[in-house]
């Protein structure tokens, strides 16, 4: 875990050469990020967090991990009204993506230099306007029905290399395998720097709403860097099961968010760490 400061320097926080298993990342990983967050926030500037991943694991849910640990057996937007604690206002006890940017980056893409796809896609959706299109290349409708597979050695490169620069590719679906696996690796062997899909199993007959909003959501955002409040405000009314049925939102939303405009990972120049914002 590290700190990096405008994609060039970095401070070493934590680091675990063992490693744990996927489930246990939340738990373990809580001490060390709030740390984190403690000194890269600063002033009125909260940080934003990038979880570098391999593909596999694109599906973890950083976005609703928290800073604090809930009460046993709840979850986001759970708990009892009259909980007589609940006067006590701890903005670390909030999942992290209701608060903050949580986005994911390819582990193994940024460990090399850009190639000129990506740099040319990222240019592309940095200038806007976004363009929805789908990760499988198939219509919208047609969502990922059972049995979707890929076929052939590039079944969906063909469809991703051809869209236009500032295309978004969105996926109904989980990325981490199947499917949604070999779509997101050739949607990153084409350069595609912005990615959205589902991580939720849910059933296939919600993938037309998802689309809906996706698309919304990527007309509001207008350009890369505009995504970050509309994910944020989606991810706090899917929270709420009242307000996510009134408005007809769907889905656990996952956002690949990944610049090429970085020095590769882990070849930063390092410094040592700031002072911790007052409070934490």
């Amino acid at each position: 875990m590290q700190l990096v400061y405008g994609g060039r320097d970095v401070t070493p926080v934590d680091g675990d050469d063992l490693g744990v298993r996927a489930e246990e990342l939340a738990r373990v990983l809580r001490e060390p990020l709030a740390r984190a967050l403690s000194q890269g926030d600063h002033g009125e500037h909260l940080a934003a967090i990038e979880v570098f991943l391999p593909r596999k694991l694109f599906d973890l849910p950083v976005d609703e991990w928290q800073l604090l640990p809930g009460p046993a057996g709840a979850g986001a937007g759970e708990g009892d009204e009259d909980d007589e604690d609940d006067d006590f206002v701890d903005e670390r006890a909030l999942p992290l993506g209701m608060r903050r940017t949580v986005v994911v980056r390819e582990v193994r893409r940024n460990g090399l230099p850009p190639s000129p796809e990506w740099r040319r896609r990222w240019k592309g959706v940095r200038r806007g306007p976004l363009a929805h299109q789908t990760l499988h290349g198939r219509p919208a409708a047609e969502g990922h029905p059972p049995g979707a597979g890929a076929g052939g050695k590039y079944p969906y490169y063909g469809a991703l290399s051809a869209m236009s620069d500032a295309s978004v590719p969105v996926y109904c679906g989980p990325v981490g395998s199947g499917e949604g696996y070999a779509a997101m690796r050739d949607a990153l062997r084409s350069g595609h720097s912005v990615v959205l899909w589902r991580r939720d199993q849910h059933d296939h007959g919600e993938c037309g709403d998802f689309h809906r909003q996706a698309a919304a959501l990527l007309g509001l955002a207008g350009h890369a860097d505009g995504l970050h409040g509309p994910i944020r405000d989606l991810r706090i009314r899917l929270a709420d099961p009242d307000t996510a049925r009134a408005h007809g939102l769907r889905g656990k939303i996952a956002v690949l968010f990944d610049p090429p405009d970085r020095s590769p990972y882990g070849t930063e120049s390092m410094r040592p760490p700031p002072l911790a914002a007052p409070g934490g």
